[in-house]
């Protein structure tokens, strides 16, 4: 089975979980669609996990340059999907590693939220600003805005589809596994960013209202 596949079905059941109904439902038939085009069973899908327990995490190299906006992002993101956010510092000022950790389903819409956003953002600073220092302001006004307009649409689906209690054991799953993987791991600073242009900042939190958030099924 041809790998893009599975992890295309992998990506449209997890949108399938999205509060935005429309969005849902078309994640679902196309899921089907692709299933029953090339006889994947949903067994094979949860298969594919590589930890039992399915706890899993994903690393994504940190953006020195763009580390003012694109840390709140990953750390947000990671608050609202419920997972740990971990940086692991690189050798230069700047440089690292982003990890999401968590019940790997969690994980997948860390990335996918991610990787989409980020093209979202940039793609919109480029054409508001020249200056690079204004495109950071900007960018991180949006992603203000951004992961309150997620978090309104996902925490409370989240909560209740899946109970206050399962949240709890869930959290302790994560925890257990975290210290079993990253034993040495040291608790990092609270992301803090310094603001130069206030009237870019509130532009990107505006703009932030209208932004596409959501995902095309068919990227």
């Amino acid at each position: 089975m041809d790998q893009k596949i599975i992890e295309k079905i992998q990506k449209l059941l997890m949108l399938g979980t999205s509060p935005v109904e429309a969005e849902a439902k078309a994640a679902m038939t196309k899921a089907g669609q692709l299933m029953a085009k090339h006889g994947v069973t949903h067994s094979q899908i949860e298969n594919m996990r590589e930890d039992d327990s399915g706890i899993g995490d994903e690393r994504i190299t940190q953006n020195a340059a763009a580390s003012k906006w694109e840390k709140p992002l990953f750390a947000g993101l990671a608050g609202i999907f419920g997972c740990r956010p971990i940086r692991i510092p690189g050798r230069k000022r700047g440089s690292g590693q982003f990890v999401f950790f968590g019940v790997q389903e969690d994980v997948d819409m860390c990335v996918w939220y991610h990787k989409h956003l980020r093209r979202v953002i940039r793609r919109q600073a480029e054409m508001n600003y020249k200056l690079e220092n204004d495109r950071k302001d900007y960018s991180l006004g949006m992603v203000m805005t951004i992961i309150r307009r997620l978090s309104e649409a996902y925490t409370p689906a989240k909560t209740e589809a899946t109970g206050t209690d399962l949240i709890v054991l869930k959290d302790q799953l994560i925890t257990e596994k975290l210290k079993e993987k990253f034993n040495r791991l040291k608790a990092s600073a609270p992301f803090t960013s310094k603001v130069k242009n206030s009237g870019a900042m509130t532009h990107g939190r505006v703009d932030g209202e209208t932004a596409n958030i959501h995902m095309n099924i068919n990227a």
